[in-house]
């Protein structure tokens, strides 16, 4: 009976121990256990952090397209001696082109080309508007090497061969587009072969049906274009926008004397 007693107090003795290391072991186990963090759902609605929203911004791929577009029409409009179409499209520069929409170093430029386009608007005569138009050319030019971006060129087609009036007329055009295209990327070799393809006169004067009734000063006209292409294929870049003006002139010139 002692033997009992001692062994059930033996037990009652050992039971405290064994809890203590129990509850340590709990203990251990719940902090080797990762504590989970909240979800933000779970949080309260001041204790949530938004990610900060950027500004959607406006694309000027379209806005660049519409500038581009009524540029090239307004310098087509010299070239057809029409004065209306000149004011439509320099107007169009001047009031209708969003340039709060563009970039802040870019409004430098775009002041100097709605100052130029200004000019051309209220053109009274196409020796006013050609060289208004060339300076319009000449802004788009200088803002794409001020921000050191421009458009890439495409190559351009093959120059129109052939003498009789249609394909002079056609390779005066061509002339334009490429020299437009060097105004406006900055190109030397673009620039060289537009003024290349009409630096050299033909052996005979362009074909003009009833030539006869034409006066000399519009007749003229015909080789003058060759001797600005001659000039412009030498000249500096400092000088390419008066003649590129002068150029334009000619053409509208010649269009609205009759050839």
């Amino acid at each position: 009976m002692f033997l009992v007693l001692g062994l059930a107090c033996q037990r009652d003795q050992a039971e405290p121990q064994a809890k203590p290391k129990a509850e340590a072991e709990a203990k251990t186990e719940a902090e080797a256990k990762p504590t989970a963090q909240p979800t933000a759902e779970a949080l309260p609605p001041s204790a949530r952090t938004t990610p900060p929203q950027r500004e959607p911004r406006t694309p000027l791929a379209p806005t660049m397209n519409a500038h581009f577009a009524h540029a090239a029409q307004l310098e087509q409009a010299v070239i057809d001696g029409d004065l209306e179409a000149v004011a439509l499209h320099a107007e169009w520069l001047v009031n209708e082109l969003p340039k709060q929409e563009m970039p802040e170093a870019w409004q430098p430029q775009l002041e100097r080309m709605q100052a130029a386009a200004a000019q051309a608007a209220k053109a009274q005569t196409l020796a006013e508007a050609g060289p208004a138009a060339a300076r319009v050319v000449e802004t788009c030019g200088a803002c794409h090497q001020s921000i050191g971006k421009g458009p890439t060129l495409p190559d351009p087609p093959p120059v129109p061969e052939g003498d009789d009036t249609a394909k002079r007329m056609l390779r005066h055009q061509w002339a334009a587009s490429r020299m437009r295209e060097a105004m406006i990327s900055g190109s030397d070799e673009r620039w060289k072969l537009g003024a290349g393809a009409v630096s050299v006169a033909p052996p005979e004067p362009c074909p003009i049906p009833d030539a006869e009734i034409l006066d000399a000063d519009t007749l003229a006209l015909r080789e003058k274009i060759y001797e600005i292409g001659a000039k412009a294929l030498a000249a500096a870049p400092s000088d390419r926008t008066a003649l590129y003006g002068e150029y334009l002139t000619t053409c509208a010139g010649c269009h609205v004397g009759g050839c």
